[in-house]
């Protein structure tokens, strides 16, 4: 029997994900038109196509829309209660013409990879730029290697101008691990895209410093790693009152990545929010969030999404640290000078380290050998054990290869890494060595990542 409509050009092919390990051939991801069906190669027999008790659900980080150009990271997940290896494959297509190519993946983990074929599904390029070469017009992702794992991630551009609806083909493979071609689930499923509305009063990053790190921290660089915390400073974000997260904006400990509808992507990936500020007279609407992981080194693209609209994108440049000390404005003297917001251990009121009445409103005391003191900052990237972003951090931690100087003189913190109960912020507990008084500029490294110059610390 033939299999039409949506569901020929069935699936993952011969015999099973272990028929083949590092990828499906063409046209299995369900795209009417493409290749053999299923019944006509014998891919897999004894179960019929979504007959296996499971599913396979595909979700975007849009949602059901897509800005043209803007990056959306897709998340496909396969149910079914016997299987133990997976396998995937997905195509993009025009709704109105399913054999023309819809905007193009990006694998971002090696499960995955993307491949480029022909019209006629006979030439491959397996190395796909951009966009696929003229040569090979058509692009799948799919799985390079069977795993036992559920799940597969990627990113997907949308095309370059509003082309009416597109389609999402999936195909998935849930392998019962035999090396045979009897017995698998084989699923499929499709998800419509329609171009969103954009209005006129959509949100708007500005194109100069339009997002740094957090204004109170010192860096020295516009440069961003993940997990820092940003501000991102532009028009029509948002129009009410302060908002900043509450407890219940949380999912246990994980942070909220929307505030009242606005949320903020980066390379397709969510950004954890913290506050909305509105406009007020010389001062831009602004959003503190922070940067997720999982993006890699080099350009990403962050927008801005409210009820109006997505902004146009805006390019950031991610490395894996940026340290970024807790320094705000306050704490650089009247020359000019900029200090640590360091802070006395177990003191209250709170007490910072600096010259007693040389910070305006700031309630200084003067350190000693002994002392106990903390300070901390952003950016300082992936501790031991990684734990992630946008979560309440549990657990104990540590930065790797830290070296710390104040001036010439080494220290050696007692504790360098994510402070619990905090989200992405670390802090440095430091026991102040027997030194002459005087002010003193932090220097050394974090995993072979210079600290910024020019920070002080005073100790008398």
């Amino acid at each position: 029997m033939r299999v039409t409509g949506i569901t020929s050009a069935l699936l993952l092919s011969a015999t099973a994900v272990w028929g083949n390990a590092t990828g499906a051939p063409p046209g299995r991801s369900g795209v009417p038109g493409e290749g053999p069906t299923c019944a006509e190669v014998a891919c897999h027999t004894g179960t019929p196509l979504n007959g296996g008790g499971g599913n396979v659900a595909a979700t975007l980080s849009g949602g059901s829309t897509y800005i043209p150009g803007v990056v959306q990271t897709v998340t496909i997940t396969v149910t079914d209660s016997v299987a133990g290896i997976y396998g995937m494959q997905a195509a993009s297509r025009l709704a109105a013409s399913p054999s023309t190519q819809a905007g193009g993946f990006r694998a971002t983990n090696t499960r995955m990879q993307v491949e480029c074929w022909s019209a006629d599904l006979t030439r491959v390029n397996n190395k796909p730029g951009a966009t696929c070469p003229a040569a090979t017009p058509l692009e799948y992702i799919t799985h390079s290697r069977p795993e036992s794992g559920n799940t597969f991630t990627f990113e997907w551009t949308p095309p370059a101008a509003a082309s009416g609806n597109v389609v999402i083909y999936v195909a998935a493979n849930a392998a019962n691990g035999t090396s045979t071609r009897l017995g698998d689930r084989i699923y499929s499923t499709t998800v419509t895209l329609t171009p969103a509305v954009q209005t006129s009063n959509r949100p708007a990053v500005r194109s100069t410093d339009g997002v740094l790190v957090a204004g109170d921290f010192y860096s020295q660089s516009k440069n961003i790693a993940p997990g820092s915390w940003v501000e991102i400073r532009g028009d029509n974000f948002y129009s009410g009152d302060l908002r900043v997260w509450q407890g219940g904006d949380f999912t246990g400990i994980n942070a909220p990545t929307s505030l009242e509808s606005v949320s903020v992507s980066v390379g397709g990936k969510p950004a954890f929010m913290y506050v909305l500020v509105a406009a007020r007279p010389g001062l831009p609407s602004q959003i503190n969030a922070q940067i997720p992981d999982g993006l890699g080194n080099g350009a990403q693209t962050l927008t801005v999404r409210n009820a109006n609209g997505t902004s146009d994108n805006y390019t950031i440049n991610m490395v894996d640290r940026v340290p970024s000390f807790l320094a705000p404005a306050a704490f650089k003297n009247s020359a000019g000078r900029q200090y640590i917001a360091a802070v006395f251990e177990g003191i209250s009121p709170l007490a910072f380290v600096c010259a007693p009445n040389s910070l305006p409103g700031i309630n200084c005391r003067s350190a000693k050998a002994g002392d106990n003191i903390s300070f901390y900052g952003v950016g300082f990237g992936s501790t031991t054990p990684d734990q992630g972003t946008g979560r309440i951090v549990q657990v104990r931690n540590d930065l790797p290869n830290v070296v710390l100087q104040f001036g010439t003189q080494a220290v050696t913190p007692s504790f360098a890494g994510l402070a619990t109960q905090a989200v992405g912020l670390y802090q440095f507990n430091i026991t102040v060595p027997t030194i002459a008084a005087g002010d003193y500029e932090l220097a050394g490294s974090i995993g072979g990542v210079a600290l910024p110059a020019g920070l002080f610390i005073n100790l008398r």
